[in-house]
């Protein structure tokens, strides 16, 4: 089958027109109505049958099929079987960088014992392990395309950013962020997809002591993971505006392709429209009346990185400063300091939706809630004394200077090695919220 052919079977399927009714000099879209996503799906499936990654100005050239197939030929593009899956990882289980390797599946392997470097207030730090997190995935894409980040770009020559716009950090009410201790043996597995070319998606799990086999479920229970998806920008106004691209390098192709784009991709969209990630738990306690609103001047040395923008990584760090604010002195009944030390993180859902300048300023709404002691809860203690601190919060970030929502990020926390008893704030509860028996 001649290029002309295998190009025509292609264009019928997507078009739902039979091969007969697609001549050669017909123009796909102006004469064979295709619409633009046609057309972009058309490309995408030149792309797997061909086994090629084409740039963004070879587009014309796929306006009819004889256009198409006197490109190909050109480019002495091989009459092979179709590709059906990506190309094997390439010397898999080889170690590339000291105590890193990828498996068989394409599966990054990182062993470390844990330094006081990824330490925090209480344990495993979260800006800490997503700074390592972050490292990884850009050493995975690495692997995968041969190219290293800072050579990443379009067509056009530019720099390309895989900005995160998705991270979600999954532990236990038993085993929260804080159990990772200093010293211990943490070994972490990463899984890398990409959708389209532009988009990236993965799971970090992390295990306790020696290796282990991810699940088969990437959010099974009783496994910690942190998921982290990323799009591929380049800046046209600094932080201000970023625009999506595409990178050029053909290596990118090696890395696994998912079908469609990933599901935290719609999860940000519903974020951003209901300012948050879900309602509050039901029976539980707000309180304050409505989100506090703060003010955060951003610090260039802290919360920038090498490319002049907000760093992903530093967000989760931004909240906690503002939510220190919060619990210790915007409550009708604050928490004492040693309480909010001892705060670490069972879950958050975290939609990074721009960047701002190292000249702006942040306006973020805190909305906290508490799990209500007094209501009977199965697996907690009966005594509302006993019973362990859980809370719930809810953070809304904009930039100042145009008012665009930055992050949308909710969060469960709890309180560890501490229960209401061992707080001034239960005794007060009934002063805020009449669902509190006297």
């Amino acid at each position: 089958m001649n290029y002309e052919d295998r190009l025509r079977k292609l264009l019928s399927s997507i078009l739902r027109l039979s091969e007969s009714r697609l001549k050669p000099n017909g123009h796909i879209m102006d004469e064979l109505g295709a619409d633009s996503l046609q057309f972009l799906d058309y490309i995408r499936s030149v792309e797997k049958e061909f086994g090629l990654t084409l740039k963004g100005s070879d587009s014309d050239h796929f306006a009819t099929l004889k256009k198409a197939a006197a490109f190909l030929e050109k480019q002495q593009i091989g009459t092979a079987a179709p590709q059906e899956a990506p190309a094997p990882v390439e010397n898999a289980a080889t170690v590339f960088q000291a105590g890193m390797w990828l498996d068989d599946q394409g599966l990054l392997h990182y062993p470390l014992e844990i330094g006081m470097p990824l330490t925090g207030r209480n344990n495993l730090g979260e800006t800490a392990i997503l700074k390592l997190i972050g490292d990884l995935r850009w050493r995975h894409v690495n692997f995968f395309s041969k190219v290293p980040s800072k050579l990443l770009c379009d067509d056009t020559g530019e720099r390309l950013y895989a900005t995160f716009f998705y991270v979600e950090a999954n532990f236990s009410e038993s085993a929260p962020l804080s159990s990772f201790r200093e010293n211990d043996e943490l070994h972490i597995v990463s899984s890398l997809k990409s959708s389209g070319g532009s988009v990236l998606d993965g799971y970090h799990w992390l295990f306790h002591g020696p290796m282990q086999n991810p699940p088969a479920d990437p959010s099974a229970q009783g496994v910690p993971y942190f998921r982290t998806s990323n799009i591929f920008v380049k800046m046209l106004q600094g932080a201000q505006w970023l625009k999506k691209s595409k990178p050029c390098q053909p290596g990118m192709a090696r890395i696994p392709q998912m079908e469609g784009a990933p599901d935290s991709a719609e999860m940000c969209r519903q974020a951003d429209e209901n300012n948050g990630f879900g309602p509050i738990p039901q029976d539980w306690l707000t309180l304050s009346e409505g989100p506090v609103e703060i003010f955060y001047d951003i610090v260039p040395d802290r919360d920038l990185n090498g490319a002049g923008l907000l760093y992903f990584a530093n967000y989760p760090q931004i909240l906690d400063i503002v939510e220190r604010e919060v619990l210790q002195k915007k409550l009708p009944l604050p928490f004492e300091e040693t309480t909010v030390d001892r705060r670490t993180v069972v879950r958050r859902q975290s939609a990074y939706l721009s960047n701002a300048s190292q000249s702006d300023r942040l306006r973020i709404h805190v909305t906290v809630a508490a799990e209500n002691p007094f209501i009977p809860l199965a697996g907690r203690p009966e005594k509302p004394e006993e019973r362990s601190i859980h809370l719930w919060l809810n953070f809304v970030m904009w930039r100042c200077s145009d008012d665009r929502k930055m992050m949308v990020s909710t969060v469960r926390k709890v309180i560890t090695d501490m229960t209401w008893g061992g707080t001034r704030v239960m005794k007060q509860l009934q002063t805020i919220n009449p669902i509190v028996p006297a």
